[in-house]
């Protein structure tokens, strides 16, 4: 609900680190290309939007993939069966990946390609997708696209909220998987100690003890505390604690990657909690000129909401409502914010086209009329007014 101020953005993965990218067949920019780059998006979209996992893997190329996972050991020898073996495990188990995402779509989430691009510097085309859920707000995935014997795939994806790659999650998993005397052999001096404070502070979180888990990270000073991936876990632990604990660790991701585009959905956060309302529009404004995704008009409709200003609210809940019919939230807050600003008839001519599109009246009357778990209806006016009343019946 657009009058909730609290937290509204999550860290969605919370394991990761730098991913390097080895140039394995570069791709010229054609028009043929973008013909194929546009096909693949919608394949995976489609995949997703009808939970085919084993077309979403068909178009995932595992080999590159499992090289960048294993690359700081990919040059030992003596690890080849180890990583081999590691590899084989996690990946027979990758299909998961795309479940969880069908998942969220089928609970009313969103899974949807965006837009293309080609980068001349890496040779190769670039995938954006939108992925929204209740429980995670807006994050971005960005595909990156290989030719692979002649066919386009994806290799890797850049998550936006956690700021590093999903192979990188999966790289972390196999550094804790190494025996101790092999990792101290690839992580030198300070930065193995650290790490295995940074192991320790993750499973104690796992146990239920953030406040733990904090701490220990918290004494973590060498090299690793200034990481992205580092402070994006502090951030995530914190959230279980207290806003005091959750404002400095964004403060301390602010400070040290400040520049990073990608972290502008942790910072709209921050600004939020702060009430410097301004700022986080701003950042919004940025991200939406960084993706070219017209769906954070709803980002921008919440942060003008919380900052009292239900007209402008509104009318960016407008468009959503025009332009993602689907999209229950988007009615939602034009609802609440029309009711802020008395203006009840155009709350019945919402209403009117949610029944237009067969949502049914009862659950409709239900939905306006029920106390949030606080016991405080947002949208009482509304409900009290004769407007309201001649549309009930």
């Amino acid at each position: 609900m657009p009058a909730q101020k609290s937290r509204f953005i999550l860290p969605f993965i919370l394991l990761i680190t730098t991913a390097l990218f080895s140039q394995v067949n570069p791709i010229e920019e054609t028009e043929d290309n973008d013909k194929k780059v546009e096909e693949l998006g919608y394949f995976i979209e489609t995949s997703i939007h009808e939970s085919n996992n084993e077309g979403y893997i068909s178009k995932f190329d595992l080999d590159d993939f499992g090289k960048k996972i294993t690359k700081m050991t990919n040059d030992d020898k003596e690890q080849y069966f180890f990583s081999q073996g590691f590899l084989k495990g996690l990946l027979e188990g990758i299909d998961e990946y795309p479940k969880k995402l069908s998942a969220h779509v089928e609970n009313g989430g969103y899974y949807d390609f965006i837009s293309y691009r080609y980068e001349s510097e890496a040779k190769t085309y670039y995938m954006l997708f939108r992925f929204f859920s209740e429980e995670s707000g807006v994050n971005y995935h960005d595909y990156r696209v290989v030719d692979n014997n002649g066919e386009f795939k994806f290799s890797d994806l850049y998550i936006y909220l956690s700021g590093e790659h999903l192979s990188d999650t999966f790289s972390r998993m196999y550094m804790t998987a190494l025996p101790k005397n092999k990792l101290a052999k690839f992580l030198k001096g300070d930065y193995f100690g650290d790490y295995e404070k940074f192991t320790e502070a993750v499973n104690l979180n796992r146990s239920g003890k953030p406040a733990k888990a904090y701490k220990v990270l918290n004494s973590i000073k060498g090299e690793l505390a200034n990481e992205k991936f580092l402070l994006l876990i502090k951030i995530q632990i914190s959230y279980q604690l207290d806003d005091e604990s959750y404002i400095a660790a964004i403060e301390e991701l602010k400070e040290k990657h400040n520049n990073d585009p990608t972290m502008y959905l942790t910072l709209v956060d921050y600004y939020i909690l702060k009430e410097e309302y301004d700022r986080a529009f701003d950042l919004i404004d940025n991200l939406q000129i960084e993706t070219n995704d017209d769906f954070l008009y709803y980002m921008k409709g919440n942060v003008e909401f919380l900052s009292d200003d239900y007209e402008s609210a509104s009318n960016y809940y407008a468009y959503i409502i025009e332009n993602y019919p689907d999209f229950f939230q988007g009615y939602a807050g034009y609802l609440i914010a029309t009711t802020k600003q008395q203006k009840y008839d155009d709350a019945i001519t919402v209403l009117n086209k949610l029944v237009e599109l067969e949502y049914d009246k009862d659950a409709i009357i239900e939905y306006l009329e029920e106390d949030d778990e606080t016991g405080i209806n947002v949208l009482e006016d509304l409900v009290k007014s004769d407007a309201y009343k001649t549309w009930k019946g």
